[in-house]
Formats: C-alpha cells, structure tokens, sequence
C-alpha cells in the first residue's frame, strides 16, 4: 500500500508562525509580507515615495537607491542578473533597452522566481510571484516575463 506515502498535516507546536524576532531581517530568510503589501510597496516607490497622499520616503533618499554606483572595474555579475544592469543603493538597476545606457527600471529578484521592477517612465510596476528554484536555469525564468511585458508594450 501506498498510504504511508501520503503527507498528513502538521499541527501544533510543529508549524512556524515567525513571531520570533530574527537576528538579521533577509527577504529569503524570514521577512514575511502579502501580495497586496507588496503592491503598495510598488506603487509608493512609483509615485517617488508618497502613498496616497503621505510621504513615506523622501524622493532624495530614492535617488540614491535608484543611481549607479559602482565603478567601471567592479563586476555586475550577480546570479539572478547575470552581467545585465547596474545597481544603486538598495535595488537592481534593469536596462529596459539593449543599450546599457538608456533607461531602466529598479527592483529585485527573488530565489524563489520572484520579480519586483518599478519603471518610473513607463508608469508601471510589475510584481510577479512565482515558487520555484533555479533562478536564470530553472524552465521559465523572471527574465521571460518582464521581456514579455515590455515587448507588449512595444506593440
């Protein structure tokens, strides 16, 4: 019989509910959040810091998040990004063309598959959240789906 196979749920003192203040709060390590407050986080970082009408980051703060700052000799390579972009004080700086040079947006990717990118010039946040591990190997990467939007937007 295959029934011992069969997962059963776990109750009790077994499951985690993450009210255990961690040492180092790390997006892959325990920093809990929900799809709606990431969309607010989203939208925030569009409208320049202020959400529905509150300053919540000074837009000064968020040019520095959003700038280079990496030299010409210090290396992109990062596993998610592979040599594209640069990065500025806190996010991923993404090219939104084939030029190097020409506009981006900003965000972060995630282990999982996740992708968050806000492009301030284009008027749009994309937040895109997948389960999976792998990063740019795994079948269907966060590289497809923001390439699939803004060659729609092209059309």
């Amino acid at each position: 019989s295959k029934a011992s196979r069969i997962a059963e749920p776990i109750y009790g003192d077994a499951m985690q509910d993450n009210t255990v203040p961690r040492a180092m709060l790390s997006g892959g390590g325990g920093l809990n959040s929900t799809a709606e407050d990431y969309v607010r986080f989203a939208e925030m970082l569009l409208k320049g810091g202020e959400y529905k009408g509150e300053r919540i980051i000074d837009e000064s703060t968020l040019d520095m998040m959003t700038t280079k700052y990496l030299g010409e000799d210090v290396s992109r390579e990062f596993y998610f990004y592979g040599q594209q972009g640069d990065w500025g004080l806190g996010f991923h700086l993404q090219p939104t063309t084939d030029s190097a040079d020409g506009p981006h947006n900003f965000g972060w990717r995630g282990i999982g598959g996740t992708l968050f990118a806000v492009d301030r010039e284009n008027d749009f946040y994309l937040i895109y959240m997948e389960q999976k591990w792998g990063g740019p190997q795994a079948p269907f990467d966060n590289n497809v789906a923001q390439r699939v939007i803004y060659e729609a937007m092209m059309d």
